[in-house]
């Protein structure tokens, strides 16, 4: 679930240099909605999966920079997303940020499940932004 209250202006990217194409797995469409809305007002092209297994589909194509995915979904959990990703994609994603109502980001360690990051739910916007925009300017100073 994303916070209710969104920010009123969001930081976009100052020139096409920060533009990432991000792919937003949440099986609750609401959820997913709002999240894909926000990164596209951040000026990121937003491709947008139901679960992991659409998601295996959608990154294929649309060979993401970043994937923010819900750890729990039907069909396949973000685990079990994450780590086909990193085996079967040849462009590979450069960082998978997990979001959990489970509980908050420390119950989830990251290394085992292979994730970058985790973001507990609500998800606090301007954190996941400022996290987007420092892998936009590592992404863009390897290219």
């Amino acid at each position: 679930m994303v916070d209710e209250e969104l920010p009123d202006e969001v930081d976009k990217p100052q020139s096409g240099s920060e533009l990432l194409r991000v792919l937003v797995v949440e099986d609750d469409s609401d959820s997913r909605d709002a999240l894909a809305g926000l990164m596209r007002r951040c000026g990121h092209d937003v491709f947008t999966a139901n679960d992991g297994a659409e998601a295996l589909e959608v990154a294929a194509g649309c060979q993401p920079h970043i994937v923010i995915t819900d750890v729990c979904m039907p069909r396949m959990s973000g685990v079990e997303l994450c780590q086909r990703l990193r085996q079967e994609l040849t462009a590979r994603p450069h960082a998978i940020l997990a979001l959990t109502a489970l509980a908050t980001e420390s119950w989830i360690d990251p290394a085992p499940a292979n994730f970058d990051e985790v973001f507990a739910k609500p998800i606090d916007f301007d954190a996941l932004a400022a996290r987007l925009a420092a892998y936009a300017r590592l992404i863009r100073s390897w290219q």
